[in-house]
């Protein structure tokens, strides 16, 4: 389960900070530290970083342990709402990110990289949060933008699914499997998938034997939520090729099955971007018969300078 939220209030409170005191030097606003502490959205690694090197507390710490209930069981006291600095101070001693263990690569280390953020596992994660109606049927929970971002820092906390909204699928065309709604950003996939278009993805339970090359998938890594076409090199080469349908300024790249958390299948999509197919044909026809009325009278002009030519000599 990931603590963070929980994490950042208790060591927000436990130095005494109200949340502007600690956006000022982070460079943000005092709602982000809010929207932080409530799972709203999760901080981009500069400013997860910061917060560690703040804290003096390693990255899997306060992303992975429950820190106030370490430090109830080590001092034994009651628990209360906030602990004091002095508790906290207890805990920072014991496990600073000078002792922390680098997850990937195996060896100490007192420097955050950022290939270096934690995996919660190296086997594929199948959904452990399985939104249903109030008639108990599974419905898909919508996840937009902003949720997104946190997403692969939250695929387990039933609190962040919890908070999102859930729409019914129709029964007959998403009968099996379990999907999400997820809003894709940016303008890498267009013409297929516009910014702020809603995609439905089914999840793939075996991606390394189901992708199929060519096709869209949605791809939760260790530190971000990706939409491509991919290519499946990930029985032989342990990857996955992934491309972009607007190729211009986005190059093809490869993603590291160790750093995938789950991969889900694009199959359809809710679009608001619905262009007028005809007045485009129109203005295009338009354009046609301009050009062709604008060399018209250029061939004329140059068979007129042909016939004056002609006649004077």
């Amino acid at each position: 389960m990931n603590y963070f939220s929980k994490n950042l209030k208790l060591l927000r409170k436990a130095r005494g900070l109200k949340q502007e005191e600690l956006a000022s030097p982070l460079g943000i606003k005092p709602n982000t530290i809010s929207n932080y502490e409530h799972g709203v959205s999760f901080p981009d690694f500069d400013i997860l970083e910061q917060l560690i090197k703040f804290y003096d507390i390693s990255v899997d710490d306060i992303l992975f342990k429950d820190l106030e209930s370490i430090l109830v069981n080590q001092n034994q006291n009651t628990k209360d709402e906030y602990p004091l600095k002095e508790k906290m101070n207890i805990h920072l001693n014991i496990h600073s990110k000078k002792n922390d263990r680098a997850l990937m690569t195996g060896q100490l280390t007192g420097q955050l990289n950022k290939n270096d953020l934690p995996l919660k596992s190296k086997n594929w994660l199948p959904p452990k949060v399985i939104t249903v109606t109030p008639q108990g049927i599974e419905a898909a929970v919508m996840i937009d933008i902003k949720a997104a971002a946190g997403l692969p820092f939250n695929i387990d906390n039933p609190q962040y699914f919890s908070d999102l909204p859930v729409i019914q699928l129709p029964p007959r065309q998403f009968s099996a499997g379990t999907y999400i709604y997820i809003q894709a950003s940016g303008e890498s996939m267009h013409p297929t998938i516009f910014h702020q278009d809603w995609v439905i993805c089914r999840f793939e339970d075996d991606p390394v034997n189901s992708i199929k090359d060519g096709y869209i998938y949605l791809i939760v890594t260790n530190d971000g939520v990706i939409i491509k076409r991919c290519l499946n090199r990930l029985p032989g080469q342990g990857m996955l090729i992934c491309q972009s349908d607007n190729s211009i300024g986005n190059p093809t790249f490869e993603v590291s099955g160790e750093d995938i958390q789950q991969v889900y299948k694009a199959i359809a999509k809710i679009s608001f971007n619905l262009s007028n197919l005809n007045d485009s044909l129109y203005q295009r026809l338009n354009n046609i018969e301009f050009e062709v009325t604008e060399l018209r009278k250029e061939i004329d002009l140059v068979i007129g300078r042909n016939d004056a030519s002609q006649n004077n000599s």
